[in-house]
């Protein structure tokens, strides 16, 4: 599929975008609670302790039934789930769902919940036996809400990378990847044709003992150095502008002796995930984690966050950009949150956030080039605040110019207005969240004078 500029700030611009892709099974729509947002349609985001992955059940809400299946679950955080089911994405995310015993449908072995108001659960009754016991039925124990075996979320709201654009970076020559020879393109550069490009999801990569090699070797290296976390497409080794540092020994004037030491600026997990964690993790997570492989009745995250994005490496780029700027001094913990169309599903974006509070210790700063315009989710700004809470800095997109057809150059990322924009917004109400983007001299911000491309804006400071 060719690819043009995406206005995503116009739900009908995502809307033909993603529909354009005949392989994919999930099927998209505008947010009926917030029109400006898309959603994928029939999935729905919750919380629950008692359900896990394949499990089907039924819901009521209010007055409505919907039957319901388990279709993903995160690994980091197993109460977390993805929920398929007939107009579920229509259930109000923040509600709350108590078990139903009493229900015929659990003589089948199927799980039912109805929807109940934290409130009127007491309706002024006693603390007789009968009433103690009635609540310990309903009430499975060690829940994370009060009384609640189900809590919905959010819905599977759609979000997309902020591209960069090509003439903001500068070209730099093509290197000869060391582990297999091909010639790759410096991932700093677009292609000259810019948007015309076909996207298509590239076959993963695998982690070589190679890569795995140098990542050890440049952490172990790097103690002091911090960690900047990468929420993206992923990252694709054989692009050595960003996995390698030349570094040129001195050598007699007249002669030359030169040395390339490979240098893979990677943050590097030595330690036994599933011993630190106290979680069964299949899988030990060695640079980060791939948050993307979520398929239908299963779950296959896995921890190759390999950057598939064929058309714009743009996770990859990222990491290039801030390699390079640091001068190498960083590890970078990657996440692949978006898919090879440069698309991130709320969820998955979910279950990364799951795994940075694993890693708090580790990262310092997390950087996330993407983001949607609509309404708030309490749940994504609590992921939020409870990083902050850890003293991780949190820098978003605020989105590219060209998000709207009439290129709003006074976009000034204000709730309630055409630009709501999150997680941009919340740098208005947290203090370790900075928002950011890369303007040009010809886009004024109402907020700040016009700045230049190498300059970044943030909206609270």
């Amino acid at each position: 599929m060719a690819t043009r500029i995406v206005r995503t700030g116009e739900p009908q611009d995502i809307l033909a975008y993603l529909n354009g892709f005949q392989n994919d099974p999930l099927r998209y729509i505008t947010d009926p609670s917030a029109p400006r947002q898309v959603i994928v349609e029939n999935q729905k985001i919750f919380e629950s302790k008692n359900l896990s992955v394949g499990q089907s059940f039924q819901l009521t809400a209010a007055d409505k039934t919907y039957f319901c299946k388990v279709t993903a679950q995160s690994i980091w955080n197993p109460s977390l789930i993805l929920v398929e089911g007939q107009q579920i994405h229509n259930v109000k995310s923040e509600l709350s769902f108590r078990l139903n015993p009493s229900s015929s449908f659990m003589q089948s072995g199927l799980q039912c919940f109805d929807e109940y108001v934290e409130d009127g659960l007491s309706d002024k009754k006693t603390d007789s036996q009968d009433t103690k016991k009635e609540k310990d039925t309903i009430q499975p124990k060690n829940l994370p809400l009060q009384k609640a075996a189900l809590k919905s979320l959010a819905s599977n709201i759609i979000t997309i990378i902020s591209d960069i654009e090509p003439q903001d970076l500068g070209a730099r020559p093509t290197r000869i990847s060391p582990d297999d020879g091909t010639r790759i393109p410096d991932p700093t550069r677009n292609s000259d044709d810019g948007y015309h490009r076909t996207i298509y999801a590239e076959e993963n990569i695998p982690l070589t003992e190679y890569w795995l090699n140098c990542a050890k070797k440049h952490n172990n290296a790097h103690k002091d150095n911090p960690v900047v976390a990468i929420m993206d497409t992923g990252i694709d080794f054989r692009y050595d502008w960003t996995m390698s540092h030349e570094k040129i020994t001195e050598a007699p004037r007249g002669s030359f002796s030169g040395v390339l030491l490979p240098d893979c600026p990677l943050w590097f997990n030595e330690s036994d995930t599933s011993i630190s964690l106290g979680v069964p993790i299949l899988h030990k997570d060695y640079i980060g984690w791939n948050c993307v492989g979520t398929g239908r009745l299963h779950s296959n995250q896995h921890p190759n966050p390999y950057d598939d994005d064929s058309a714009n490496k743009h996770g990859t780029r990222i990491a290039a950009i801030i390699a390079q700027q640091t001068d190498w001094n960083v590890r970078l913990m990657i996440l692949k949150t978006h898919d090879y169309r440069g698309v991130g599903l709320l969820f998955n974006i979910f279950c990364a956030f799951d795994y940075l509070l694993q890693r708090s210790e580790d990262v310092k700063i997390v950087n996330a080039s993407w983001g949607y315009y609509g309404a708030s989710n309490v749940r994504l700004q609590r992921y939020i605040t409870d990083l902050e809470a850890k003293g991780i800095w949190f820098v978003n997109a605020a989105g590219n110019q060209t998000d709207f057809y009439d290129d709003y150059h006074g976009h000034e990322l204000i709730p309630g207005t055409p630009t709501e924009r999150y997680p941009a917004c919340f740098s208005k109400s947290d203090n370790l969240v900075t928002t950011i983007t890369t303007v040009r001299n010809r886009l004024r911000m109402k907020m700040a004078p016009p700045v230049s491309p190498s300059k970044n804006y943030t909206l609270q400071r």
